[in-house]
């Protein structure tokens, strides 16, 4: 036992070093200390928290207030070593959350409280790598709920109300953990009871300390709101409205496509219905409300999450879908913390940790987790994947076509690396490749973009140009580049933003072609964009990419219709000029392979392994099977 800043922490030492341990082990494992512990786009943002003018014209810094202020201090603290002093903030938020997850299960059992650190380690941790935002969000959710479950004090639950606030104020997704919490905790104070001999009784009571805690627990949290947006007027804006803008679907329409989805069909459903469920149950043997928290919790996660995409989100993914997962932590461990026979603690925690190493996203660093790592190995996912290859060769075989350059050629890094090598007629010591340096980069979500515009919160530039950029821009506006190739991942480059800045008339020099790039999943830019400064040589490509596309086009729809008409057909009628050719296969290669890539076919059968598991040991457990005259004797 012992105290942080007066609140007092239930953890064993034992536990409490071998979490230490296990966090710092397992960031090495899943980093190798490679990613950047501050997202390089939030880096600009930094000075405009610092000169007032955050969220003022920059549709880069969307992000609450909280990550750019502790960049801020980090820059000052550290002599200018902000990754490096991210990459420790992170590791010891790690710590934190862990350490507030053991105190608030309270085991003195050494097996329940590794097995809480190694599950979070598979589970969690692999989420908040590179997601300082959401790492802080969780610390001080965490701390807040910690604190007030310690005690029902004024004081206490006007810290908690701050500590919200704050993680609010770190990612706004907190707010489905949030959501959890609160709920639970105002429902507490309300007690409700049905009975009486002659006739029914219903008596409906509130909790005398109900409107001071509830007047202590929005208080300060409401303050704290209006104080952000009257030293930021548009915080609401960049934070959340443009986020939700593009949305079309309501909430009710998305729980309702929920509920008609076929779980037996679906993965992702099946495992929400199936922890929602457990985590009932349990609430029902134990009365923990945190199981309620959970399943309020997970189910605003999945449902917000389904609400942008119409598609379900795996519960273990992303830092998306993260903050559900703290509770579920504590409930299993409460739950293992339960169990009175040590062999069946012992059983138990196996059967989770197999889950946790399957469905997690723990892996090595630059490797796919273990549940991608045994699909991939499969023979239907090998087929799959022999398959996506050849249609990307035969898609990406249209550079071949490129003619010889007797000139500069100006493209990005990725563009230059498909013309290494599918594009032998190129001269590659006359290709200029252009990328912002990382600090410079500025990875705008162009998703909420049109929702900064529908608000008149952006001008529609991306933050001020950079001298390189300025450099770039009157270097394309000299003439120097014969021909200019523009990636479908080119929203962030110098080339993007040179041409922001150039005047119309200059790209009104070039004739421009539009040819598919192989991509392999459908929900992103599948084109590049080509420059010619020589009209014959602009023509001449045109007509030789359709000839050969048309050449492989029956080959492409073979192996998925919609490669075949929305990748190839779709991208090259943007140049006014359509093939020849249809497609009504009716295969659907590519999304198949992104289930097989992301396990989704054995989800399911997992999950039913596991359950049967659990029941064989608890039955195993509870009762003792004999033989008896030739017959099988169940005794508890």
């Amino acid at each position: 036992m012992g105290s942080l800043a007066g609140l007092q922490l239930h953890v064993r030492r034992s536990a409490l070093v071998f979490a230490v341990l296990a966090v710092l082990l397992s960031f090495s494992i899943v980093s190798y200390f490679q990613v950047a512990g501050y997202q390089y786009r939030w880096v600009r943002c930094i000075d405009h928290f610092l000169d007032g003018s955050l969220y003022g014209g920059q549709p880069e810094c969307a992000q609450p207030p909280v990550v750019y202020a502790v960049g801020a201090v980090l820059s000052l603290i550290s002599f200018g070593h902000l990754q490096a002093a991210s990459t420790l903030l992170s590791i010891a938020l790690n710590i934190m959350c862990l350490v507030f997850i053991l105190s608030l299960v309270k085991s003195g059992r050494d097996e329940v409280n590794h097995t809480l650190s190694a599950m979070y380690c598979l589970v969690i941790l692999p989420l908040t790598v590179g997601n300082l935002a959401t790492l802080l969000a969780a610390a001080f959710m965490m701390s807040g709920y910690h604190i007030l479950k310690s005690g029902m004090g004024v004081r206490r639950v006007a810290v908690a109300s701050l500590l919200f606030m704050l993680s609010l104020a770190s990612k706004v997704v907190a707010l489905s953990g949030l959501a959890g919490i609160l709920v639970v905790y105002f429902i507490s104070h309300f007690s409700l009871s049905i009975g009486g001999r002659r006739g029914l009784d219903v008596s409906f009571e509130v909790d005398s300390s109900f409107f001071k805690n509830a007047a202590a627990l929005l208080f300060p949290f409401l303050v704290a709101v209006l104080a952000l947006k009257l030293l930021y007027p548009q915080i609401f804006v960049y934070t959340l409205f443009s986020h939700v803008h593009s949305e079309e679907m309501s909430y009710a329409q998305a729980a309702r496509d929920i509920i008609l989805t076929n779980p037996l069909a679906e993965g992702n459903t099946m495992i929400f219905y199936v922890l929602v469920l457990a985590s009932i149950l349990y609430y029902l043997r134990s009365r923990d409300p945190t199981a309620l928290v959970y399943v309020i919790a997970s189910a605003t996660t999945f449902v917000s999450r389904y609400k942008p995409v119409a598609t379900t989100s795996y519960l273990f993914a992303s830092h998306y879908v993260i903050f559900p997962l703290f509770f579920l932590m504590i409930i299993s461990g409460r739950y293992l913390n339960s169990l009175r026979k040590e062999d069946l603690r012992i059983q138990a925690a196996f059967i989770m940790l197999l889950a946790a190493v399957f469905y997690g996203e723990f892996h090595l660093y630059g490797q796919p987790p273990t549940r991608k790592m045994i699909s991939l190995y499969t023979p239907y996912t090998r087929g799959l994947a022999s398959d996506v290859a050849l249609m990307e060769d035969r898609i990406d075989g249209v550079y071949f076509l490129i003619p010889p350059n007797t000139g500069w050629v100006l493209a990005d890094r990725e563009m230059r690396d498909l013309l290494s090598e599918r594009t032998p007629n190129l001269d590659m010591s006359l290709v200029d490749s252009r990328n912002n340096p990382p600090e410079e980069e500025r990875s705008i979500d162009l998703g909420f973009v049109p929702g900064l515009k529908h608000y008149n919160a952006s001008e529609g530039t991306y933050s001020d140009s950079t001298a390189l950029e300025e450099q770039l821009a009157d270097e394309i506006s000299s003439g120097k580049y014969g021909m200019i190739f523009i990636s479908p991942k080119s929203y962030d480059t110098q080339i993007m933003h040179a041409f922001n800045i150039l005047d119309r008339s200059v790209a009104g020099r070039y004739c421009v072609i539009y040819l598919p790039t192989f991509r392999d999943v459908k929900h992103v830019r599948h084109y590049t964009t080509l420059l010619f400064n020589d009209t014959r040589q602009c023509t001449d490509m045109l007509f030789r990419s359709k000839a050969y596309l048309e050449s492989v086009f029956d080959d492409l729809c073979a192996r998925d219709e919609w490669v075949a008409n929305q990748m190839v057909w779709g991208t090259f009628a943007r140049n006014n000029l359509q093939l020849d050719v249809k497609c009504d296969s009716g295969v659907d290669t590519l999304d198949r392979f992104r289930e097989a890539k992301i396990a989704d076919h054995l989800k399911i059968p997992v999950l039913l392994a596991l359950m049967t598991a659990w029941v064989t040991v608890h039955m195993l457990s509870k009762y003792k099977f004999r033989f008896r005259d030739g017959k099988l004797i169940m005794e508890s």
